[in-house]
Order: C-alpha cells, then sequence, then structure tokens
C-alpha cells in the first residue's frame, strides 16, 4: 500500500508504518491503496485509520493483479526490436502491464536483417514464468509472480563496410562467429582473392541504410540504390575450395575486373557446392567467368559473359548443375581466336539446364564461336536452353549452337532450341572418334545448319 495527499509526503511505492496517525485540524484529500500480492485472485485486507484516541478499521478486498514489466534498450542489438503486444514498448522504454490471470499475449517486431533469439527473464521472480515458447517472437507467457522481461535479439550478420571494410576479413570474422556476411551497395575495389570459407554465405544487394534489399533482377544489380560491386583491380579472384557444401551462398554482386587477365572471375576448385546465384559477372580478358576445376557448385539465375574467351569452363571431372542463366560467351577480334558460351573438358559431366546460351562474337579471320563446346570424354546433359552460336563473321569463321565430340561417353542433348547464323553456321555439330553411337539429340525447335554468301 501507499499513499498520496498533503500533508503527507510518502514516496510512491514505499511502506509507511501503521497506524497512520492523522494530525489534529489537518485533512487528506485522497488515499489511494494497491495491492502487491503473491498469489492473484480476489484479496483481503484492512486499513487502520487514527483519529484522536480513536481507531477506524476498514475491510479491503479486491482483485490481485500480476504485473509484467517490459523493457527494451535504447542501444545494442537487443534495441533493435519493438514490443506490439501486450503494448506497445519502443526502444528505450520500459512499460508495466497487468492481469489477474497472469497471462499475456507477447509479439514484438524486429528490425531489418536481425533475429528474434528469446524472451529473457530480468533479475529472479519469487516464481519463475511459463512460456508457450520462449524462443518464438509472438508465444504467450503465464506469471506466478511479479516479472519483468525483455527480448534478445540476435545480429547474425558481419556487415562490411560498417564491422568490417575488408571483405575477407569480414569472411573470417563470420566464419569464427557463426555468422555470414553481409555487404551493402557501393564498388569495393579489390586487391588480393576473396576465398569462401565453410558455412559463411556473403550476401550484396542491400542499401547502404540497410533498410531493404533488391537483387535478384539485372537491373537490381545496376540500380544505384542496391548495385554491389566487386570489382578486381589485379588477377585474383572470388576462390571456392573444399569443405564448403551448399549452404554457402554467393549472391547479389557484380563481379568484374578493371584490367585483362588469363585468371577467371570465379575459381571453383575441390568438389566445392557452394551456391552462385543472381549476380553478373562480366570477364576481362581470357580468363573465364567461372571456371569450374573438379567442382560442383551450382549456377543458377546469374548473367554471365566472357572476357575473350569462354564465359563458363567446366574442366577436370567437374558435375555442376548450371541453370537458368543467361551466358554469352566472349568477344574477340583477333584472327583465328575461339569463344564459348560454355566450354566442357576433362571428363567432366555438366548439367545445363533452361539457360540462354550464345556463342559470343569472333570477328577475326578463322574465329569460332560456340554456344555449348564439350571435348572427349565428356558427357553433358543440356536440357531446355534456348541456344545460338553467336557470331563469327570473318573470313572462314565458323559458329556451332552445340559443338560435341565423342569418344565413347554418353552425351545427351535434348528439348533446347537451338541457332546459328554465321558464315558456316551449326546449330548442332558431333564429330565421333568411335563408330559406337553414344550421342542422343532431341530437338522441340531445331534450325538446321546452312551456308550464308
Amino acid at each position: 500500500m501507499f499513499f498520496k495527499g498533503a500533508p503527507f509526503n510518502f514516496v510512491e511505492g514505499t511502506y509507511p508504518d501503521f497506524p497512520v496517525i492523522i494530525p489534529p485540524g489537518k485533512t487528506i484529500d485522497n488515499i489511494y491503496l494497491e495491492f502487491n500480492p503473491k498469489t492473484s485472485g480476489k484479496q483481503t485486507g484492512q486499513f487502520f485509520i487514527v483519529t484522536g484516541t480513536v481507531t477506524h478499521n476498514f475491510d479491503l478486498v479486491g482483485i490481485g493483479l500480476w504485473v509484467l514489466t517490459i523493457s527494451v534498450p535504447a542501444a545494442g542489438d537487443d534495441s533493435n526490436c519493438t514490443i506490439v503486444s501486450p503494448g506497445t514498448v519502443n526502444p528505450g522504454e520500459t512499460k508495466e502491464f497487468t492481469s489477474d490471470t497472469g497471462i499475456f499475449a507477447l509479439k514484438c517486431t524486429l528490425g531489418f536483417l536481425y533475429e528474434f533469439a528469446q524472451w529473457t527473464v530480468d533479475g529472479t521472480p519469487d516464481v519463475a514464468p511459463v512460456f508457450d515458447n520462449v524462443n518464438a517472437k509472438e508465444t504467450t507467457v503465464t506469471l506466478k509472480s511479479h516479472t519483468s522481461i525483455h527480448a534478445t535479439i540476435n545480429n547474425p550478420f558481419v556487415r562490411v563496410p560498417d564491422n568490417q571494410a575488408d571483405i575477407n576479413t569480414a569472411i573470417s570474422t563470420a566464419n569464427s562467429t557463426g555468422k555470414s556476411v553481409v555487404i551493402r551497395a557501393g564498388t569495393y575495389n579489390v586487391t588480393g582473392d576473396i576465398n569462401l570459407l565453410a558455412g559463411v554465405s556473403v550476401y550484396g544487394g542491400y542499401n547502404t541504410g540497410w533498410s531493404s534489399r533488391n537483387y535478384k533482377t539485372p537491373s537490381d544489380r545496376t540500380n544505384s540504390t542496391y548495385a554491389t560491386i566487386i570489382n578486381f583491380t589485379d588477377t585474383s579472384s572470388i576462390k571456392s575450395g573444399s569443405g564448403i557444401d551448399n549452404d554457402v551462398s554467393f549472391e547479389g554482386f557484380t563481379i568484374q575486373r578493371s584490367a585483362a587477365s588469363t585468371v577467371p572471375l570465379i575459381s571453383l576448385t575441390s568438389d566445392t557446392k557452394a551456391v552462385f546465384r543472381y549476380n553478373t559477372i562480366s570477364g576481362n580478358g581470357s580468363g573465364a567467368g567461372i571456371k569450374y576445376d573438379g567442382a560442383s557448385a551450382l549456377l543458377t539465375n546469374n548473367v554471365i559473359t566472357g572476357g575473350t574467351g569462354a564465359a563458363v569452363f567446366v574442366t577436370n571431372l567437374s558435375s555442376p548443375r548450371v541453370e537458368n542463366n543467361e551466358i554469352t560467351g566472349g568477344s574477340n577480334s583477333v584472327d583465328y581466336k575461339l569463344t564459348y558460351g560454355i566450354k566442357v573438358s576433362e571428363k567432366s559431366s555438366p548439367v545445363i539446364y533452361k539457360n540462354t546460351i550464345s556463342g559470343g562474337t569472333s570477328s577475326g579471320k578463322g574465329g569460332h564461336a560456340y554456344g555449348v563446346f564439350s571435348d572427349f570424354e565428356c558427357s553433358p546433359t543440356i536440357v531446355g536452353n534456348t541456344i545460338n552460336g553467336g557470331s563469327a563473321a570473318g573470313d572462314n569463321g565458323e559458329t556451332y549452337g552445340v559443338y560435341l565430340i565423342n569418344n565413347g561417353k554418353r552425351s545427351e542433348e535434348h528439348t533446347s532450341e537451338l541457332q546459328s547464323h554465321s558464315f558456316i553456321s551449326y546449330a548442332v555439330f558431333c564429330l565421333k572418334k568411335k563408330k559406337k553411337e553414344n550421342t542422343s539429340i532431341h530437338l522441340t525447335h531445331f534450325t538446321p545448319p546452312y551456308t550464308d554468301y
């Protein structure tokens, strides 16, 4: 209980000695009584007033209310939420809520990029509360005594450049703390390889205020609000090697090189299974946009352009799935040079599915352009693509939609639209080293080879 009104100066929430004596000639405008029971429900008690030599006592009957105190810190990770039930509590606020049943519906909304961890009890209540699900941001809690709580919020990301300016350092930090890396819009001029690590995904496409993200379309990735550009200024590349599984994603970037190089922009080795999606990858020089070297990483929903050679190079027993990409071979004006949308070699067996592929442009004398080129002992599966051989307009130039060299391995191409238009052009060209027939061609649309003088 506590009391208010002249001439008393009791501090709210304190408990004065009893009985309370009103001096002669003094009056009290109001007396406020508050129950702070240890149990809820109906409560009884007595209140005494002494006037002169007379003591007046009053029987009290009321309902005991449980008090839930909820706070949201003004700073730190836990400040990145707003409580919306049982009432609104904003960052920096502490509020009390009451209930005669002790049951409260809890709900909080989170700041962008934050994760709810749990409801945390502050201090030690007389009896611990019971949560339906302490780890759910929307749940109920049943009080057995007065209780104070707050929401514990996780920050699952290392942010570039806010937390770490260097992308590799951010990846290492995330690897040691069980987090992922997010990179906001801007151009990041990089020297030295970017090395992916197990369990660490890297995401681009965030605005500078960390309040929104757009990255799935090529126009998103050129929008200055969201464009996250990794620009290699030397012969380095993004590397993904052993021990990296398909729980690692690299997505939402424009990846390019400011000077020509023989090194691929992305180098995938040692059976890495990382997922590369929603990127724009632009080669510069003879190095491929992406090179698979004994790897099986998923490549999906990217726009990939070669420099002067191959956009995608699959070699050394690689078996990736290349799906739903726009792939264009490089552009080369030097005589007798070759450009490739996808080049397959050294016993590799990729699945090439539902892509739009062009062989690029080889405009010099004797230039060749290939939509898909498959070398000896390879067994690609090519399904549901639109493939164009590209352009080879120089003297004796040749283009090929699909070029298969077969020596006993099985290659399949079916349900694709194949086109090739140049001086000498082939929609499908199969070169067999052995008599045995192991190449299967099934087309829904076929533009035959022709000579155009």
